[in-house]
């Protein structure tokens, strides 16, 4: 357990007594909070606050927070639908949706289920996230050697771009790069 301002906080949002972080969120004394949650988590969001995550996201607002809800999505047929059930489950607040679609699992011609085809077939669920105000990103692919020596010794990225590790020299441009153009996906997706 760490000071959430400093560094990461865990909690289950499946236990009855840590999810409630998920409202008691507002009382950290930050500029920012992240909260990543594991997908399937929208019932345990239901028994925090009365009308679930609508209920949720109306319980920051009235604190006074500017909301941004992020959904990852690849181009995979279910991350298209699940845009439809979350842009339908934040009712009010669809318009704090945005959905990034990582193309460092998906080709970024293959989100056409979630985009169109170009010839009239598919892309209801982006058509339904800028109906509601929401808006699209892209989070920038990043070299797998790369990503993976970051995992290997579990480095925050920020970390990682700065380590003087011999044999890294690349790893760190990459990264580096990576980070530049990934700050600029969110800022463009009015994330920040």
């Amino acid at each position: 357990k760490q000071e959430a301002v400093r560094g990461v906080e865990y909690f289950d949002v499946r236990d009855a007594f840590a999810r409630e972080t998920l409202v008691n969120v507002v009382d950290a004394p930050a500029q920012l909070v992240v909260i990543d949650l594991p997908g399937g988590s929208m019932d345990a969001i239901a028994a925090v606050v009365p009308g679930g995550l609508p209920g949720l996201l109306d319980t920051w607002v009235e604190e006074g927070w500017d909301v941004r809800v992020v959904h990852v999505i690849t181009s995979l047929k279910a991350c298209a639908l699940e845009v439809l059930r979350v842009v339908e489950a934040l009712g009010p607040h669809a318009a704090s949706l945005r959905v990034a679609k990582n193309l460092g699992i998906s080709d970024p011609n293959a989100f056409y289920i979630f985009e169109g085809d170009g010839e009239g077939r598919y892309g209801g669920p982006k058509t339904a996230l800028v109906e509601a105000g929401g808006k699209v990103f892209d989070v920038p692919r990043i070299r797998s050697r790369t990503y993976t020596w970051v995992d290997e010794f579990t480095m925050r990225f920020s970390d990682a771009a700065a380590n003087d590790d011999e044999g890294h020299r690349g790893d760190r441009k990459w990264l580096r790069e990576w980070l530049r153009e990934f700050e600029a996906a969110i800022r463009n997706g009015d994330v920040l």
